[in-house]
């Protein structure tokens, strides 16, 4: 195990980190005060896994036996096929290259949306708790 004195090296490190992420919402140990918070967090939460969950059934769609997003130039969430392959034609077109296109499906799109509103509200909620 380690000496106290570098988990608490750790300790700041990670408080660090936080402030300069600008992620005070993480900072807080007891959110019991702030149920809020605490709400918008599980919402995340919950986005997170609708994403995850979606997996699958893009994994059918693409012909692949699994699938995980990208991410490029600041857009999460990619769905990254060969620009040879044929895609539904709901889904939004977001970047591509000469090997890939990269596009959002109706129901990613709306997730990503929606996790992107309550992601920016909880750094406010974060502001508003340390004022």
């Amino acid at each position: 195990m380690f000496p106290s004195f570098i988990k608490s090296i750790f300790a700041i490190t990670n408080i660090t980190y936080l402030f300069r992420k600008e992620d005070k919402a993480n900072l807080l140990i007891d959110k019991s005060e702030f149920p809020t918070l605490v709400n918008r967090q599980m919402k995340i939460s919950s986005l997170f896994s609708q994403l995850e969950a979606l997996k699958p059934s893009i994994a059918i769609v693409i012909g692949t036996e699994r699938f995980e997003y990208t991410s490029v130039g600041g857009h999460d969430f990619l769905i990254e096929v060969k620009i040879t392959l044929p895609v539904p034609s709901t889904w939004r077109l977001v970047s591509q290259t000469k090997q890939f296109n990269r596009f959002r499906s109706p129901a990613v799109d709306a997730l990503v949306t929606e996790l992107v509103q309550l992601q920016e509200i909880l750094v406010c909620d974060g502001e508003e708790v340390w004022l």
